[in-house]
């Protein structure tokens, strides 16, 4: 530690102290926060005003070692022996130098524990709060919270206090206390406070102090749940005015506390949830991930009611792909994938097809597995695993495994009538478009499947043996084949096209990505040079080697584009009435 001191008094005077003192921080790599502890201990001594110091650090300068120099002074403020006013108007400017960021306020939690090490600091920081409470940084709430640790009652009937203030601002930063405050499970108290923010929301009104009170209402209850019918009576209240940032403050409850949510309460932050607006990412980044826990929580009735709300008022402008953390659980889980894609595509909407075959498309080329979930066809109309059928295949048909699967699922509870109209779908056009993978799924499956399922596939693969030998046959068919002339027409033209293309390559984008092009002669690797200066440079040999991908294209895109387009189209829309 001798060491460090020594260090930091060496380059004290210089002016890229911090930029040095930033340095050590990363060598440092053992015990980081040693380095503020040792700043802390000099300062104490007389030897440095680190204060000062940090008092010139703005992120312009600083660039991206703002956040981690402004990290060091984190660790220092704790031990720091200085006074409050001083320390206050540093830690203020390091917060609004820090501007919009996330971080911007991790300081605030170093000067509440720096105010806790002496009773006396948080009444001296609360009376110079008062002396500039239209500033945007403010220290009420720092203050009520330090002080609460040394004496709970006083500081929080000061904030209950406050609730009442003339000022808005001032109500808004007590209301923020009063939720983050540690009531060491002082119950009169929690409803002390529960009182007064229920009193101050009818009263008075503002965005940004219904969004607070939303939050430390919350907080409240998880300290004494016995509350919950008031709490949620008052939340209910507050959220009655639905603007972004109280919406903001819902979803962050929604996201991060899911697991200390009511059942009556979390009923009311989906209501509220669904008038999200599209431009407001942040709020919908945390809808994801509360519905993704209300999944693992096996609640996925509630998120899927929930989705469905959200996208149909929000036709095109909010689709499934915003919502990663949950496509990726549920397409994990096939029983509720099953029936999430059941559920779109019984709901006769064309804006739910288009989501199902989008959650689908998020799984890969040829798409997962699935199985319609039979429960949901009770009580439904006789043709409806027709109905089905027919969307799985029209929205599911770049993914050939997926439409298969779930269409030769609904075959053991369909009448011998419907049978055939399936047996008819898979065929034409799924069997024919694709018969590699569509082949081999059904192979891959007779064995396992009931007796019903195998004669289906029994009978497809004969069908497709015959189609394909009519195919074969069409081949023998003079006028249906080019004459030598035409093969030779066509090929000259295939190498001008190739060589044009090689020709206006270098132009393209790649040129730009790439730079220079090389052009290879002979052999079977590559060799460039690898340049370490003017005067070094090393030289690298690359063997080449192959590299494939293939996919499976529609035979029926070529066959009979426009066929297959209409019926596409009329399997989508039949039926639907949005």
């Amino acid at each position: 530690m001798g060491s460090i001191q020594n260090k930091l008094i060496e380059i004290s005077n210089k002016d890229s102290f911090l930029e040095e003192v930033y340095q050590l921080y990363l060598n440092n790599s053992d015990d980081r926060s040693a380095i503020g502890k040792e700043l802390a201990t000099l300062h104490n001594k007389g030897v440095l005003d680190i204060v000062a110091k940090f008092q010139n650090l703005k992120k312009s300068s600083q660039g991206h070692n703002f956040f981690g120099t402004r990290h060091i002074f984190e660790d220092a403020l704790p031990t720091l022996n200085a006074p409050v006013i001083e320390i206050m108007s540093c830690v203020k400017h390091l917060t609004i130098e820090a501007g919009d960021d996330l971080a911007a306020g991790t300081t605030v939690s170093s000067f509440i524990t720096y105010c806790e090490a002496d009773n006396t600091r948080p009444h001296e920081v609360l009376t110079h709060a008062f002396t500039d409470i239209k500033e945007s940084f403010n220290f009420i709430a720092p203050a009520l919270i330090s002080g609460s640790k040394a004496n709970l009652q006083e500081f929080v009937n000061k904030a209950i206090e406050l609730t009442s203030h003339e000022n808005i601002d001032v109500c808004t930063r007590a209301t923020f206390a009063l939720g983050r405050i540690s009531y060491l499970e002082n119950t009169l108290l929690i409803h002390s406070a529960l009182e007064a923010l229920n009193s101050m929301v009818h009263t008075k009104y503002s965005d940004n102090l219904f969004a607070t009170a939303l939050k430390s209402i919350f907080s409240l209850y998880t300290l004494n749940k016995k509350n919950e019918i008031e709490v949620v009576e008052l939340i209910k209240f507050v959220m009655s005015h639905k603007e972004n940032i109280t919406l903001h403050n819902v979803s962050d409850i929604f996201s991060f506390d899911n697991g200390n949510i009511p059942e009556s309460m979390l009923d009311l932050f989906l209501e509220a949830l669904v008038e999200v607006k599209p431009e407001n990412t942040g709020t919908l980044q945390n809808i994801d991930l509360g519905l993704n826990h209300l999944l693992e929580i096996n609640m996925e009735d509630k998120a899927f009611i929930f989705l469905d709300k959200l996208l149909t008022l929000n036709k095109g402008t909010i689709s499934i792909s915003q919502f990663s953390s949950f496509t990726h659980t549920i397409l994990e889980n096939k029983h509720q994938l099953n029936k999430l894609v059941t559920r779109w595509l019984l709901a006769k909407s064309v804006l739910f097809g288009r989501t199902a075959s989008d959650l689908i498309g998020n799984y890969s080329d040829k798409g997962t597995r699935l199985k319609a979930d039979l429960t949901q066809l009770e009580n439904q109309q006789k043709d409806i695993r027709m109905f089905l059928a027919k969307k799985a295949c029209a929205w599911f048909f770049l993914h050939p495994v997926s439409a298969v699967s779930f269409i030769i699922s609904l075959i053991d509870s369909a009448s011998e009538d419907e049978v055939e109209s399936i047996r008819e779908i898979i065929f034409n056009p799924l069997l024919i478009s694709y018969s590699g993978s569509v082949k081999d799924y059904l192979n891959g499956i007779r064995e396992e499947s009931s007796k019903k399922v195998q004669i289906t596939i029994s009978h497809l693969l004969k069908v497709l043996d015959s189609y394909h030998d009519g195919l074969r046959s069409a081949k023998e068919i003079t006028e249906l084949s080019p004459t030598i002339s035409q093969k030779e027409a066509y090929q000259r033209k295939w190498n001008r096209l190739m060589s044009d293309s090689f020709k206006e390559a270098p132009k393209g984008f790649l040129s730009e990505i790439f730079g220079k092009p090389s052009i290879l002669l002979y052999g079977n690797s590559s060799i460039n040079y690898i340049h370490y200066g003017p005067d070094n440079k090393k030289r690298q040999v690359m063997p080449m080697h192959t590299i494939s991908h293939s996919t499976e294209f529609p035979a029926l895109e070529l066959l009979d584009p426009h066929g297959l387009d209409y019926m596409l189209r009329i399997f989508k829309l039949e039926g639907c009435s949005s």
